[in-house]
C-alpha cells in the first residue's frame, strides 16, 4: 500500500525532542507529521531504552529545571503515575501526541530515502517504508525537523556535518579511538541461587573495555543492584556482524556473575529485562551558521537569536556516557542561538538534539532529553513560523525576528536564560496590580525540626533588593558557650546560586541555650540585589533549625558528598533541592533590613521563573477561608479575549529520572483552584472561569472578547502550601 502524505511541517524522530516539535507546531498552526521507525514513542527515554531524564541539573542554579512544554509532560506523569510504571509513561506522551488535532502520527516507519528541489537546497520529499515492507509513505513538506539524534535525516539529505575535533583546548578531550555503544539492563533480586552462563556467541570480553565504564557500571549495581543500569562498551567492537544490545548486557553481567570481586553479593540476581536500543556515540553533528562551543557556555555567552536555554554540563577530558568522570558542570545555565539549530546549506531543515551545530564536548548537553526537549520545543515553534510565512530559518534568526520568536515562545511558558524578552500584545502590563496581601520577607521564623549537629559549616541562601544588609540572624540550639563565626557572601554577577565574593566576616559569643536566636552583625555592609548567603563556621555545639516548606529564593546548601560524580570548579558546595514535589527548606533566619521581594509588581514583569532574584508574587499565609487575589485595573476599558497564568511549580524540585513510586502527585505550591473574574459596565462580576483541580504550573484561558476595565485572579486553595505564589498574570485581546 501507497500513500502520500502532505504537511506544513515533518518531523523525523519521535523522541522527547521529535515530540515536543511537533507538538508545539501543531498548536501553533501547522499541519505536522511526526515518524517514528519504531512503534515507540520516547525514544532513549521511553520505554524500550529507559535511559535517565537528565537535563538542567549541572548548572550551579537551583532553579535551573526545563519549563514550556516538557514541564506539561512531566507535571503530567507526576499526576499519573503513583506506581513508577514505563506503561504510564507512554500512556502520557500517547496522550500529549494523539490529542492534538493538527499532528498527525506515523509509528514504524523508517525513512529511506529523500528528494531535493533542483538546487539542492530545500528537502521536498520523503519516502518511508513500514516496518513489515507492506506500506509506502510518502512525505510532502515545507520544513523538516531532523529530531533522530543521530543526524539521520540530515545524512540522507546530505546535509554538511562537522568535522570530529579531538578537544576545543588543551583541558579537553573526548575519548576517540571510535564509537562507544550503550545500552540498559535490569536485574532482580529471586531470593534464591541464580546462576548465569555466557552464551557462546557473545564475541565480548568486559575486561577489555576501558575502566570509566566499567567501575561506572558496577558503582551504579553495588549502590542500586535492581535499577535500570547503563551499560557501555568502549573496548573494541567485534567484526561484522556488529554487537547488539545483548551482547553487550550479557558481557557486563557475565563479569559481575562470575568473574567480580562482588560476583558473591550478585549470586541471587538475575536478568530480568535488556534494552533492545544500542545508541552509539560520539553522533554526527550537522553544521548550522554558529557552532556552539565550550567557550560559549562557560563565558554564557549572550546571543540575539536565543531560543532555548541548557545546563547539563559538557564533556571534559576522558568523556564516556555512563561515567561521571570527566563531565564538567557549567558557571549558570547557557543560551543556544536558532543558528544552531538548522542546517546551514539547507533552507528547510531544523536540527533538535545533540547532533545540532555544537563542539563535540557541548553535543553531550544538548543529548540531554529535557535539553533537547526544549530545543525541540523552540524549533516547532521556529519551524510553524517558517512554513505558515514562507520564511527560511535563516531570517527567523535576524534579531527583530529572533525577538518575536522569544515572545511567543514566552507565550508557552518557555523562557530563555538572561535572553531580553518582552511581549508587547501582553496588555496586563499597562494595567496598577493590587493583591489581597504580600509576604513581607524572604526570613523563615517557624521551626520544623532540628538538624542533626555536625562539624560541617551552616549556609543559608536567601535573596537581597535593599542597598544594604544590617544583621542576619539564625536560630540555634547550642550545647555549650561558643564563639560563632560567620561569613556574609554575594552570590557571582551570573545570577547562580552558590556563594562568590566575601563581603563582610563577624564572630560574634553565644550561650548554651535552645531554641535562640543568634544574631550576626554586618554594619549596613553595602551589597547590590541578587542571592546572598550567610555561612557560619563549623561547629560541633550548635544545632541549627529547619523551616520546612520556604519561599522562593530561601534554602540552605551543604557540603558535596564524597563519590565520583562532575567536576566542579566553580563551587564546592550543593543546594538541598527538595525529595517531595514542592518548595525547598531552609534554616531559621531572620534579615535586617527586612526584604521586600515578593511584591504584586512581579505578576507583570517579563521574568516568569527565579534569576538573580524570586521574580513573583507570594501572599502572606493562610488557610484560604478567605481567597487570595490579584486584580489588574486599567484606566479605559480593555477587550480581552485570553488570559495566561504561571502559577509557581517549585523549580527548584527535581523530577524523578525514570518512572518511580511515589506518595505524591501534586506539586504542594501549584495553584489547585481558582476563579477568573472581569468586571462589567455595571460593576458586576462575570466568572470567565472556574478550576476545581488544575495541577499545571502553566494555564491559558481564551474566551468570547469582552470589555473590562478589572480583571481578577481569585485563588481559592493549592495542593497543600499555605500560600499563593504566582510568576504571571497575563492578558490579550483575543
Amino acid at each position: 500500500m501507497k500513500r502520500s502524505n502532505r504537511h506544513d511541517v515533518v518531523v523525523i524522530g519521535a523522541g522527547l525532542a521529535g515530540i515536543c516539535a511537533a507538538v508545539t507546531a501543531a498548536r501553533e498552526g501547522a499541519l505536522t507529521a511526526l515518524v517514528e521507525a519504531r512503534e515507540q514513542l520516547g525514544g532513549r527515554v521511553g520505554p524500550d531504552a529507559r535511559a535517565p531524564l537528565l537535563g538542567a541539573d549541572h548548572c550551579n542554579f537551583a532553579y535551573g529545571r526545563e519549563t514550556g512544554l516538557i514541564d506539561e509532560i512531566m507535571l503530567d506523569r507526576l499526576r499519573l503515575d503513583a506506581i513508577g510504571s514505563y506503561e504510564i509513561w507512554d500512556r502520557v506522551l500517547r496522550d500529549l501526541v494523539r490529542r492534538e488535532p493538527r499532528l498527525d502520527l506515523f509509528e514504524g516507519v523508517t525513512v529511506t530515502t529523500a528528494t531535493k528541489n533542483d538546487r539542492g537546497d530545500r528537502v521536498e520529499s520523503l519516502v518511508g517504508h513500514g516496518m513489515l515492507g507492506r506500506s509506502t509513505e510518502k512525505f510532502r513538506g515545507h520544513t523538516f525537523v531532523d529530531a533522530t539524534g543521530e543526524a539521520n535525516l540530515a545524512n540522507l539529505v546530505e546535509a554538511e556535518m562537522l568535522p570530529e575535533e579531538e578537544a576545543e583546548d588543551d583541558r579537553l578531550g573526548l575519548w576517540r579511538e571510535g564509537s562507544r555503544l550503550v545500552t540498559y539492563l535490569q536485574a532482580r533480586n529471586m531470593g534464591k541461587d541464580a546462576p548465569f552462563r555466557r552464551p557462546e556467541w557473545t564475541r565480548i570480553d568486559w575486561e577489555q573495555n576501558e575502566v570509566a565504564p566499567r567501575v561506572a557500571f558496577a558503582e551504579a549495581f553495588l549502590a542500586k543492584p535492581e535499577e535500570v543500569l547503563p551499560v557501555e562498551w568502549a573496548g573494541e567492537i567485534p567484526e561484522a556482524p556488529p554487537p547488539d544490545a545483548r551482547e553487550i548486557a550479557y558481557a557486563a553481567w557475565d563479569f559481575v556473575k562470575n568473574h567480580s570481586r562482588f560476583s558473591e553479593r550478585s549470586s541471587h540476581y538475575d536478568l530480568a529485562w535488556i534494552s533492545s536500543i544500542l545508541q552509539a556515540t560520539p553522533t554526527r553533528r550537522v553544521r548550522g551558521d554558529h557552532v556552539l562551543s565550550v567557550e560559549d557556555i562557560e563565558k554564557q555567552t549572550p546571543f540575539h537569536d536565543a531560543v532555548a536555554s541548557g545546563g547539563a554540563g559538557f564533556a571534559g577530558t576522558d568523556t564516556f556516557t555512563t561515567s561521571p568522570l570527566g563531565h564538567v558542570e557549567q558557571p549558570g545555565p547557557f543560551a543556544i542561538p536558532l543558528r544552531s539549530l538548522y542546517a546551514k546549506k539547507l533552507k528547510n531543515l531544523f536540527i533538535a538534539g545533540g547532533h545540532a551545530s555544537v563542539s563535540a564536548n557541548v553535543s553531550y548537553s544538548l543529548q540531554a532529553p529535557l535539553t533537547s526537549a526544549s530545543v525541540g520545543e523552540a524549533i516547532g515553534v521556529a519551524a510553524a513560523k517558517a512554513a505558515l510565512s514562507n520564511r527560511v530559518p535563516k531570517s527567523l534568526a535576524r534579531e527583530g525576528d529572533a525577538a518575536a520568536l522569544r515572545a511567543s515562545l514566552l507565550r508557552r511558558n518557555h523562557d530563555v536564560w538572561m535572553a531580553a524578552c518582552s511581549d508587547p500584545d501582553d496588555i496586563a502590563t499597562e494595567a496598577e496590580v493590587a493583591v489581597s496581601s504580600v509576604l513581607p520577607t524572604c526570613s523563615c521564623e517557624s521551626a520544623s525540626r532540628p538538624i542533626p549537629a555536625s562539624d560541617e559549616d551552616v549556609i543559608c541562601q536567601f535573596p537581597v533588593n535593599t542597598t544594604s544588609i544590617d544583621s542576619v540572624s539564625v536560630l540555634l540550639d547550642l550545647s555549650e558557650d561558643a564563639e560563632l563565626k560567620a561569613t556574609l557572601f554575594a552570590g557571582p554577577a551570573n545570577g547562580s546560586t552558590f556563594p562568590d565574593k566575601a563581603l563582610a566576616e563577624t564572630k560574634v559569643m553565644a550561650a548554651k541555650e535552645k531554641q535562640q536566636w543568634v544574631e550576626f552583625p554586618f554594619e549596613s555592609q553595602p551589597v547590590r540585589p541578587g542571592w546572598h548567603f550567610l555561612r557560619i563556621a563549623g561547629n560541633p555545639s550548635i544545632v541549627p533549625q529547619l523551616s520546612e516548606n520556604a519561599p522562593v529564593g530561601a534554602m540552605r546548601q551543604v557540603m558535596k558528598r564524597g563519590g565520583i560524580g562532575p567536576r566542579n570548579p566553580y563551587t564546592e558546595l550543593q543546594p538541598v533541592l527538595p525529595a517531595a514535589p514542592g518548595p525547598a527548606s531552609s534554616l531559621c533566619f531572620k534579615i535586617q533590613p527586612e526584604q521586600q521581594v515578593y511584591s504584586g509588581e512581579n505578576v507583570i514583569q517579563p521574568e516568569t521563573r527565579p534569576t538573580h532574584l524570586p521574580n513573583l508574587w507570594i501572599s502572606q499565609p493562610t488557610d484560604f477561608k478567605y481567597p487570595e487575589w490579584i486584580e489588574l485595573r486599567w484606566n479605559e476599558p480593555k477587550r480581552i479575549g485570553r488570559v495566561e497564568i504561571v502559577f509557581d511549580a517549585s523549580l527548584e524540585y527535581r523530577f524523578p529520572q525514570r518512572p518511580a513510586a511515589s506518595p505524591w502527585n501534586k506539586i504542594t505550591s501549584i495553584v489547585r483552584s481558582y476563579r477568573l473574574l472581569a468586571q462589567n459596565n455595571e460593576s458586576k462580576w462575570d466568572e470567565l472561569a472556574f478550576v476545581t483541580d488544575n495541577h499545571q504550573g502553566f494555564r491559558v484561558h481564551e474566551f468570547d472578547p469582552l470589555s473590562t476595565k478589572v480583571l481578577e485572579l481569585e485563588i481559592r486553595g493549592t495542593h497543600g502550601l499555605n500560600r499563593a505564589q504566582v510568576y504571571a498574570f497575563r492578558a490579550y485581546q483575543g
